[in-house]
């Protein structure tokens, strides 16, 4: 393990620390702060321009923006220490509620089994919340 020291503050107190990096901790974080240099500075690089630029953000894909997509994010991802790239791009289609709601309980530890499961009954839930409302209005 590699030990650190950090300087820095909070407000009026200066704060210095000392500490071991554990390497497993550290790649976690280093993919999550690629994922946020991608979605910020690399997007932000692909869509520049302004009203000259030649891609728009509701652009639909193609071959050419997602080369220029692949060159930001190589370009973006370098100076924060990524080597050795294999950037590809396909189209992204945004993934439907239950799609969502899925992926999120996996992150969690759920099964995928047990994920529909819960999604069909807070479904089943909500529309005899709505049921009953209804019957209440009239």
């Amino acid at each position: 393990m590699e030990r650190i020291a950090i300087e820095t503050n909070i407000c009026s107190c200066a704060i210095i620390v000392r500490a071991e990096i554990n390497a497993d901790e550290i790649l976690k974080s280093m993919k999550a702060f690629g994922e946020f240099l991608i979605w910020h500075n690399a997007a932000s690089a692909t869509f520049a321009g302004g009203k000259k630029a030649e891609f728009r953000r509701d652009d639909k894909f193609s071959d050419k923006l997602g080369e220029k997509a692949c060159k930001s994010v190589v370009s973006v991802l370098e100076k924060h220490g990524f080597v050795n790239f294999v950037a590809n791009a396909t189209e992204h289609t945004k993934p439907d509620e239950r799609a969502k709601f899925v992926a999120y309980f996996q992150k969690l530890g759920m099964s995928t089994e047990d994920c529909n499961v819960a999604w069909d009954t807070a479904q089943a839930k909500m529309q005899a919340n709505k049921a009953s409302e209804e019957v209440k209005i009239s």
